[in-house]
């Protein structure tokens, strides 16, 4: 059990990480490609029910973390809400006067996702040995290196992003919700 809790501890470390570097804006991608990462809703979504399972604790707070994916990915790409997730979280976002304003929806709900997986991460970090927290830290950063900053993925810091990257970026496919919401 103790092998399953330490890989639970490091996916939802690296869930922390992930949502961390988009919205301190370190790593990002384009929105073409945000646009194809529906499952990773229910990824992050059975990541946190699973964690639940394993620690029996916060209930109330996995199910308002599933509820919230749930209705991401099922709306994904469709609903208004989900599409400005989507657009906030990517490079595109940073290339429109929509960047210059404070979204805190955005900020808020991704700041509760992350708070969630800390909170899950510290939990189930109850349950371990300190060995296997340090092995959880070591998945968090392989995860980390393997996908959030591997140089041949999109993924990229803004202020630094390679010629291939940037040509995937189109500002013009982002709607602007500041002009949507004084009409």
């Amino acid at each position: 059990m103790s092998i399953f809790g330490t890989i639970l501890f490091g996916v939802e470390l690296y869930h922390t990480v992930g949502h961390g570097v988009i919205m301190f804006r370190q790593r990002m991608l384009p929105a073409k490609d945000i646009s194809r990462l529906r499952f990773y809703f229910f990824i992050d979504l059975m990541t946190v029910a699973t964690s639940y399972m394993y620690t029996r604790q916060l209930f109330w707070l996995a199910a308002l973390q599933n509820i919230q994916h749930l209705f991401y990915f099922l709306t994904w790409n469709k609903g208004f809400s989900a599409i400005k997730v989507m657009q906030w979280s990517s490079l595109d976002w940073l290339q429109t006067d929509n960047n210059k304003i404070y979204h805190w929806d955005q900020i808020l709900g991704t700041g509760f996702d992350m708070g969630v997986h800390i909170t899950y991460a510290y939990l189930i970090a109850q349950h371990l040995p300190t060995m296997n927290i340090a092995l959880g830290f070591a998945v968090t950063a392989l995860g980390s290196v393997a996908i959030l900053f591997n140089k041949r993925l999109a993924w990229c810091k803004p202020s630094d992003q390679p010629e291939w990257v940037r040509k995937r970026v189109d500002s013009n496919s982002v709607p602007c919700y500041v002009e949507d919401k004084q009409k």
